[in-house]
């Protein structure tokens, strides 16, 4: 939870407040709100980290594409292909 507030920069009072009132929260106890609104927080983060990893990986696979083939591609300096 302070990893949580530091990152919003709030204080855990008010974090516990946001989290206890959210209109979505339909845990029974205050704990379990809080608790609850934690776990939804990291979820969504590692999600979010997944999502932008793949991203990248697809990235870096379009670069190597594109690299293979300017690397092999029969063509002299000049732009023409030297395969008569």
């Amino acid at each position: 939870m302070r990893l949580i507030c530091s990152r919003k920069k709030m204080n855990i009072n008010r974090y516990c407040s946001l989290v206890d009132f959210h209109p979505l929260r339909e845990e029974h106890s205050r704990t379990s709100r809080i608790r609850s609104g934690i776990l939804h927080y990291f979820m969504n983060r590692t999600a979010a980290l997944e999502l932008a990893q793949q991203k990248q990986q697809e990235q870096w696979q379009g670069q190597e594409r594109e690299q293979g083939r300017n690397k092999y591609s029969p063509r002299n300096l000049s732009g023409r292909s030297t395969i008569a």
